[in-house]
């Protein structure tokens, strides 16, 4: 794919190259940035690890994934658990999937639609919560509790699925400069997929009687912290656009030059994050 809108003149006319090279000096916080913001200096990496906000952001894909690899593994144990033959466990399985892929879907349009991240992973970890809240009581009498356990199992996929999509483009939007978005979603991604570590082994065997209680109350605990941590995500975001926009184009210059407003990235004052 090409890096820049001026490598793409073989299938866009002037006026639309333009039109996005102007988009990306906006999005990237500054004037003629792209150049500045190419070679890897090691300035970019310590930025990035000293960034709690790209660690709260991991932090969203983390619990995504604990709870996808906690399921998948877990999900025929859990049905067949409900006094279904192993075949017929297998094929309950298929409709939370389902409902999980059109709520992934779904939200995601929403959320391009409003461009706005965060209640779009707040109200599917809400989902998840109250479908941990829904098994973490009733899963140990699960043989007569099926209805009640089987819409939990429901809730947890349609609220999972949704928040890995949100999650990822909240971060690939929220950080500036070509070299730092890479390493940023390059973190995001790696740190959030070991999730799967914790999500592979929180549901014990030895508790499959007693109905899983520490892999649904880890589950629960998880969603709860993603809610909060997401809401003070959103209020940092917040608070930092509004601190800048209180900042005058003038003052801006009279404090920094083009050169030091490229290097900045996501830190220069021009730069607003995305909500």
């Amino acid at each position: 794919m090409p890096d820049t809108p001026a490598l793409s003149h073989k299938w866009l006319n002037e006026e639309e190259l333009r039109y996005l090279e102007i988009q990306t000096v906006i999005k990237e916080g500054g004037r003629n940035t792209q150049e500045a913001q190419h070679k890897f200096k090691w300035s970019y990496l310590t930025d990035l690890l000293t960034d709690y906000k790209v660690f709260l952001q991991a932090f969203i894909l983390f619990t995504a994934s604990v709870c996808a690899y906690g399921l998948k593994f877990t999900m025929p144990s859990i049905t067949k658990s409900m006094g279904f033959t192993s075949a017929q466990a297998q094929l309950l399985t298929i409709p939370p999937y389902v409902a999980g892929a059109i709520s992934a879907v779904g939200f995601s349009m929403l959320s391009d639609k409003f461009q706005w991240r965060a209640p779009f992973v707040i109200i599917p970890m809400s989902i998840v919560l109250l479908g941990f809240c829904i098994l973490l009581p009733l899963a140990k009498n699960i043989t007569h509790e099926i209805p009640a356990c089987y819409i939990g199992v429901m809730l947890i996929c349609i609220g999972q699925y949704p928040t890995n999509p949100a999650g990822s483009a909240w971060i690939s939007g929220n950080l500036a400069g070509d070299t730092k978005r890479a390493m940023g979603i390059a973190l995001n991604i790696a740190l959030g997929n070991s999730g799967g570590l914790l999500g592979s082994y929180m549901f014990l065997d030895s508790e499959a009687k007693e109905g899983y209680p520490t892999g649904f109350g880890i589950g629960l605990g998880l969603a709860a912290a993603v809610i909060m941590s997401t809401l003070f995500l959103e209020w940092s975001y917040w608070s930092i656009n509004k601190k800048r926009a209180a900042m005058s184009e003038e003052e801006i210059e009279s404090k920094y030059n083009q050169e030091q407003l490229a290097r900045m990235g996501d830190k220069s004052p021009l730069y607003k994050y995305k909500l």
